[in-house]
């Protein structure tokens, strides 16, 4: 194409130059091109639709029983606490290891770990836990579109729950 020319193609204008290829791309409304969403909030909108399922699907009437002190509260004012600490993503969304916990033991005393190892026991037994902690020392970037997934299965898992 020549210097300069212009192509319409779905209401977009695009601008060629010979020595660089495209040069600017120009909604022919005027619209804004739409923003790229952030790895970090995409991950932040996914574990909150997460951590809402976790503590609404261990609930009874909207009741949630720490898994490590056994304080019962309402959903909303647990944590959904890592068995493995460090929100490490290989493990980040893994329903294994993530249980409601009241803030005091997910956060004064950071996961109450020995109390938390025994539920682990009990529940999964120790060839689990081991399966869960060689999957924690695997390296994981999550891309957009997985985590967009995660979101949207804990959200119709949210929508089937209540």
């Amino acid at each position: 194409m020549d210097r300069g020319s212009m192509c319409f193609d779905f209401g977009v204008r695009i601008l060629f130059r010979e020595d660089w290829g495209i040069v600017n791309m120009k909604n022919k409304l005027g619209l804004p091109k739409p923003k790229k969403v952030s790895i970090s909030k995409l991950k932040k909108k996914a574990w909150d639709m997460f951590s809402k399922w976790v503590r609404l699907s261990a609930s009874t009437n909207g009741y949630v029983v720490c898994i490590t002190c056994g304080a019962r509260k309402n959903y909303k004012e647990l944590q959904a606490g890592h068995w493995l600490p460090g929100r490490h993503p290989s493990v980040l969304f893994d329903q294994r290891q993530v249980h409601p916990q009241c803030y005091h033991c997910n956060v004064g005393l950071k996961g109450n770990p020995i109390l938390y190892y025994h539920y682990m026991e009990n529940k999964y037994g120790k060839k689990e836990m081991r399966d869960l902690e060689k999957l924690d020392r695997q390296n994981k970037q999550f891309k957009p579109y997985e985590l967009e997934a995660i979101y949207d299965i804990y959200k119709r898992k949210l929508s089937e729950l209540e």
